[in-house]
């Protein structure tokens, strides 16, 4: 699925809940790892991994984009939506 800014998301899921999301637009990939619904380590394109950086708004602002993501793709998917 491609997202406002042009990039591709993938959305990997276990039990219901949303566990890994592969974000990535030509050269850049971003890795997403998510537990109970929160992030809890991004590693980014430069291949630096941020682990449970709560404190940092960057972190914080990902992790919610990309749930809030992973809801929205979830309903589309359930109610037989497809591109």
């Amino acid at each position: 699925e491609c997202s406002e800014d042009g990039s591709n998301e993938e959305f990997y899921y276990w039990n219901g809940q949303m566990i890994f999301a592969y974000i990535w637009k030509d050269e850049e990939k971003d890795y997403y790892y998510f537990k109970n619904g929160e992030l809890i380590r991004w590693v980014d394109a430069s291949q630096i991994t941020h682990d449970e950086e709560n404190g940092n708004e960057e972190f914080n602002a990902r992790g919610k984009k990309y749930r809030q993501h992973a809801i929205i793709e979830m309903e589309r998917v359930q109610n037989g939506v497809s591109d």
